[in-house]
């Protein structure tokens, strides 16, 4: 122990910072829009779990994190009861936020010095825009978080105790993999031989057909469902609607409905092809299988099952994987990279830990996860498409433009990115993947983890190109891919480093590398996250043209003003999130909800109003009444108070 604080004594201390501030200024900051119903949904949970009973309205997220920040809410706020129960979780959410620093280092730590790795995780702490997200955001920062310490505990599943050491002593083998497919393939008559060759390239153009022409077969699957007159197949069909989605077919379908069932029906094809093309692989290039899967015989297979079976860190990897998943369905990528790892490095342990692993996971979102219960396949399917095909019909401001967020253009998060993170960090970024492709040399793990780093990047931002998601906020939903962008970034922190001549001089660097994100913590507080860097100008650049305070936190202030100035059972009129303004209003005071055709009675009763300047909204929302307070930072205006009837 005494070694470890050693070691790592500059993360203790960097984690040490993160708790006196969220001690000293936590409360400052306020609630986010979608707080209030997470906390809802929190609460339903946990009397689900108390009663075991299902939750049929199946999400894309389960609530398993949020019932453990509600339960730690509680807990802080007995401590202080002059917080509210929003302001309570706010701090298990910061907590999630110190464990994805922890998570990071842990990650660099393969490739970098301790101080390396702590710089790596100050540039991450330090940044603005997740630092100020750490406390508000109840769904992104947790996703990152836990799909950052999947990764890192399952790596260290793999790498650490008697697997790694059993592997190594087992041996490889000697026959090549292309030996093995030359020798099979010899061995193949030649129907044979065509038959596993339109088995691998048959499966993967009908998918694709399937995908690229998903109209058409809509049309076509509505049109066949609506011509079947058979009583017999009807009544199979009636069936199988009613035990899936509820419903019968007896008046016939839609269009609508068979574009709900469609994306099942696309996973049913690609897991009927994926047995296909293993059934083929298993009758006639048995070798080569298990070659790939790692496979000796039963025998072997149980043997190493036992030492898996008596690993700890299998059982922990797996229960963080299990929690990520029932916080976000993709959270499955992070186990993938995780098998990934597992399959490259450690091939003849890859079907006893992937056993294990998954099965214990599985079990763990089973458990944790209320819509699973009355049909668990069925329920994490829905989820996986809701979060895939979620739609939202407001709008997006891209410099200066308000865009349909289901149509925004390909360099839409490149281009955030490249604003909201500090300037140092892209510089460092862009040294450190240089670095990194032609300076260093790794050993075989270094460099499958070097793939993976890249993959997490790369591979969520390219989908984007091809589903094109409904996406607002910014960038909050893709916080989960940028900490590869610090990974790399700690390369370009040691190569930087490297070059500099003497000790004052590297510490001068040090402070010029982590000043602007440190500056903006203080001068934004509490709106951290609405940060922009000096390539747009800045916050003040960066006003009017993108999207500010999306979260309403800023109302909380605005609330906090008119409680000062208000008469007793004045109205305030709430253009955007009233339950935030409900939560910070004097007793007496009477709280409006915006709605567009009440708009004039709503002024008439009214006394105050508070707008936000999201989307520009208080340019054109009761632009004749005086302004009598602005909450600004650093030249951005985040909502106004205006005074109806003065």
């Amino acid at each position: 122990m005494k070694h470890f604080f050693k070691k790592h004594y500059l993360l203790i201390i960097l984690i040490l910072l993160n708790i006196s501030f969220a001690v000293v200024f936590g409360g400052d900051f306020g609630d986010s829009w979608d707080e209030k119903p997470r906390y809802e949904a929190a609460l339903q949970a946990i009397s689900q779990y108390k009663e075991l009973e299902p939750n049929k309205n199946i999400g894309d997220k389960g609530p398993i994190y949020w019932v453990f920040a509600k339960l730690g809410g509680d807990l802080i706020q007995s401590v202080n009861p002059n917080l509210t129960h929003i302001q309570a979780w706010h701090y298990i959410h910061f907590l999630t936020f110190i464990l994805s620093v922890i998570a990071l280092y842990s990650i660099c730590l393969r490739f970098l010095s301790p101080e390396y790795s702590f710089l790596t995780a100050a540039l991450f702490n330090t940044q603005p825009l997740l630092f100020g997200h750490a406390f508000i955001n109840p769904k992104d920062i947790p996703f990152m978080a836990f799909f950052l310490l999947t990764i890192s505990s399952g790596l260290t599943m793999i790498d650490k105790g008697r697997i790694k050491a059993q592997h190594h002593k087992s041996g490889t083998r000697s026959e090549s993999f292309w030996d093995l497919i030359t020798s099979n393939w010899a061995a193949l008559n030649t129907p044979r031989r065509l038959l596993v060759l339109l088995t691998g390239i048959l499966p993967p153009i009908a998918l694709s057909l399937f995908r690229l022409y998903s109209k058409r077969i809509q049309v076509s699957i509505t049109a066949f469902i609506n011509s079947i007159q058979n009583e017999h197949f009807l009544r199979i069909l009636n069936q199988l609607s009613f035990y899936f989605f509820r419903g019968n077919i007896d008046s016939g379908v839609t269009l609508n409905n068979v574009k709900t069932i469609y994306p099942y029906l696309f996973v049913l094809s690609g897991l009927i092809f994926g047995g296909l093309v293993a059934l083929i692989g298993a009758l006639f290039l048995p070798n080569v299988i298990r070659f790939l899967l790692g496979f000796k015989s039963w025998k072997n297979f149980l043997e190493k099952l036992k030492i898996v079976v008596r690993n700890p860190n299998v059982y922990l990897a797996a229960l963080i994987l299990g929690v990520s998943i029932v916080n976000r369905s993709l959270s499955l990528a992070a186990g993938f990279f995780v098998i990934f790892y597992l399959w490259v490095n450690y091939r003849s342990y890859f079907l006893p830990v992937s056993f294990m692993y998954t099965s214990v996971a599985m079990v763990t979102v089973y458990l944790s996860w209320p819509s699973m219960w009355g049909n668990p396949i069925l329920g994490f399917l829905k989820s996986f498409f809701t979060v895939s095909d979620f739609s939202w019909g407001g709008g997006t401001l891209f410099w200066g433009t308000l865009l349909k967020s289901s149509n925004l253009p390909k360099i839409y998060i490149p281009t955030l990115i490249s604003l909201q993170f500090t300037l140092p960090t892209i510089i460092l970024f862009l040294i450190g993947l240089i670095a990194v492709i032609f300076l260093y040399s790794y050993n075989k793990g270094q460099k499958t983890i070097i793939v993976i780093l890249a993959a997490w990047f790369t591979l969520p931002l390219l989908s984007t190109f091809i589903v094109k998601p409904a996406t607002y906020d910014n960038f909050r939903h893709y916080l989960f891919l940028t900490p590869p962008i610090f990974v790399f970034a700690g390369f370009g922190i040691k190569y930087l480093l490297s070059l500099v001549p003497n000790y004052p001089i590297s510490i001068l660097l040090i402070i010029l590398i982590l000043l602007p994100g440190i500056h903006s913590l203080i001068t934004l507080h509490p709106y951290q996250y609405i940060y922009y860097n000096e390539l747009v100008g800045g916050v003040s650049g960066a006003f009017r043209k993108f999207e500010m305070d999306y979260w309403g936190t800023s109302y909380r202030e605005c609330t906090l003003f008119i409680n000062q100035e208000a008469s007793e059972n004045d109205s305030i009129l709430v253009f955007g999130p009233a339950h935030i303004v409900k939560n910070y209003a004097r007793e007496d005071l009477k709280v409006l909800h915006y709605r567009e055709p009440d708009l004039h009675w709503m002024v008439e009763e009214a006394d105050y109003a508070i707008i936000s300047t999201r989307r520009n909204k208080d340019l054109s929302l009761l632009d004749d009444k005086p302004t009598i307070y602005s909450v600004t930072r650093a030249g951005a205006t985040l909502a106004v108070v205006k005074d109806i009837n003065p």
